[in-house]
C-alpha cells in the first residue's frame, strides 16, 4: 500500500493546482493516522461545529504557496483559523493507533 500511495501522490504532485482545478476532477481528502505508536499525547480531536460561532470564532487567513521554479510568483488560497471559545465541543480518538486511521472529505 505504501509504495501505491507513494506513486499516485508523485503522479498528483507533479500536476500545477491550476491544471487540476481546471480538470474538475479534484477532491480534497484528508487522512489522518498516527506513524508509529498509538497517539496518546496529542490525540486527533474534533471540535463540533454546531458549538462554533461563525461570526466571531473564525478568522480569514491567506495562504500563499510559492510554486517551485517560479520565483516571485505565488499560489494563493485561503481558510479560516478558529479562535478559542469555551463554549466548543471537542471530541478525540483514544490511542489510535498506526493499523488505525480518520477519513474526512
Amino acid at each position: 500500500m505504501r509504495g501505491e500511495f507513494s506513486e499516485t501522490t508523485n503522479d498528483l504532485l507533479s500536476f500545477s493546482p491550476l491544471t487540476l482545478y481546471r480538470s474538475g476532477r479534484v477532491q480534497l481528502i484528508n487522512v489522518w493516522r498516527p506513524l508509529r505508536a498509538p497517539a496518546r499525547d496529542m490525540p486527533l480531536a474534533f471540535c463540533d461545529s454546531r458549538t462554533v460561532d461563525k461570526e466571531k470564532d473564525l478568522v480569514y487567513s491567506r495562504l500563499l504557496y510559492p510554486p517551485p521554479g517560479q520565483p516571485g510568483h505565488q499560489v494563493e488560497g485561503e481558510t479560516f483559523n478558529v479562535k478559542h471559545n469555551e463554549k466548543h465541543d471537542w471530541y478525540y480518538v483514544p490511542d489510535m493507533g498506526p493499523q488505525e486511521g480518520e477519513l474526512r472529505f
